[in-house]
């Protein structure tokens, strides 16, 4: 009798681990059609399927598992998916580099009265995630007016460390009403193009190669997220040391971002600064608002106020206006029709010209 018990226990406590596993496939797609006229007459007026407007449509695998005594082991698996583009009906990323099915994120993770200790690839949310704005009113917010250059040395944003490979960070348990956050990624960590590390580049027909990259520093990066008396708050800032031979400085992002709910509308201020590895500044000023009127319908705003330093010859500076007008069709879906004006600077680099578009879209969340 006893040693069926013994035996009993044993298989028990093997099995325990098994059934506390929990694994969860979900995400986020989006789609709208989108009208687009143009100031400048020699830019052709376009009509065109769009999608990622007030999200990033993506496919999330994550899962976890109780070890006992308070840990927990997890994962995170992030793809893009698109209806449109490179990636039209696919996952993942595909152009100028190698196809990376995973392109968003690829985190193992444990966690437990200490905190949390994340590794893998993923952002660096003391360089990016201080947009509070875009939590409420949507990605219609960020950055739509300027270029994009991973290298931080022109007029391309306020962001450092997007989807980095080989990064680790520790978070902590709930202090000051939130938690902390600091993470480090060394040089040349990257692995795959589009993975936010550096400028790719690969032989033509040779996009399941791995790609060259120019020399990048490290990354490391401070964050702080959590609500006090009802205000929500996310600072951060974030360093990557300069390498390269065109390097004057070590390029550094601040940012912050507040976040109210007043009831009747919620409110919300997004400022961000990035000193280039080429000592010029670049500043972001997002305001936005979201105002319920009731039957699940809701409308939203957002004022966005872009100054790139950059080079002299061009200017990636521009304001831009985003109204849109939100429907709930259920829990998980919502249809909206959306109105943005985009004025860039003199010579703008990024889309060209001054442009309105006008969005019909659905979003649904799974």
């Amino acid at each position: 009798m006893k040693k069926h018990l013994i035996a009993a226990a044993v298989a028990s406590a093997f099995a325990m681990p098994a059934m506390a596993q929990n694994v969860t496939i979900g995400g986020y797609f989006e789609a709208s059609v989108a009208s687009t006229n143009f100031t400048d007459s020699t830019q052709a007026d376009t009509n065109a399927v769009d999608q990622g407007a007030f999200g990033s449509s993506r496919l999330v695998i994550s899962g976890s598992e109780d070890l006992g005594g308070g840990l927990k082991a997890g994962f995170r698996l992030e793809s893009s998916l698109g209806v449109s583009g490179t990636i039209g009906g696919g996952a993942g990323s595909s152009g100028a580099g190698p196809d990376v099915l995973f392109n968003r994120g690829a985190e193992l993770n444990l966690s437990g009265a200490f905190g949390m200790i994340r590794v893998g690839k993923f952002d660096h949310q003391g360089g990016e995630n201080t947009d509070i704005v875009s939590s409420f009113v949507g990605n219609v917010a960020l950055s739509e007016g300027s270029t994009t250059n991973a290298n931080n040395d022109g007029p391309e944003g306020v962001e450092i460390g997007s989807d980095r490979d080989g990064t680790i960070a520790y978070r902590t348990p709930t202090i000051a009403g939130g938690f902390f956050e600091i993470a480090y990624t060394q040089d040349d960590q990257i692995t795959a193009a589009l993975s936010g590390n550096g400028s790719d580049t690969v032989a033509a027909n040779a996009s399941n190669t791995l790609a060259t990259h120019t020399a990048q520093g490290a990354v490391t990066s401070l964050y702080y997220q959590g609500t006090i008396e009802g205000l929500n708050i996310r600072a951060g800032y974030a360093k990557q040391n300069k390498k390269g031979t065109a390097d004057t400085v070590n390029a550094a992002r601040y940012g912050v971002g507040f976040h109210y709910n007043l009831g009747m509308a919620e409110v919300g201020l997004s400022y961000a600064k990035l000193t280039t590895l080429t000592n010029t500044e670049n500043k972001e000023l997002i305001v936005g608002v979201k105002v319920p009127l009731g039957n699940g319908i809701d409308i939203r705003g957002a004022y966005t106020d872009y100054d790139a330093a950059g080079s002299t010859a061009t200017s990636g500076d521009y304001k831009q206006v985003d109204i849109a007008l939100f429907k709930s069709l259920s829990k998980r879906t919502s249809a909206y029709v959306a109105y943005q004006d985009l004025n860039k600077g003199v010579g703008a680099t990024g889309t060209s010209g001054d442009k309105t578009t006008m969005r019909v879209g659905i979003a649904h969340t799974f």
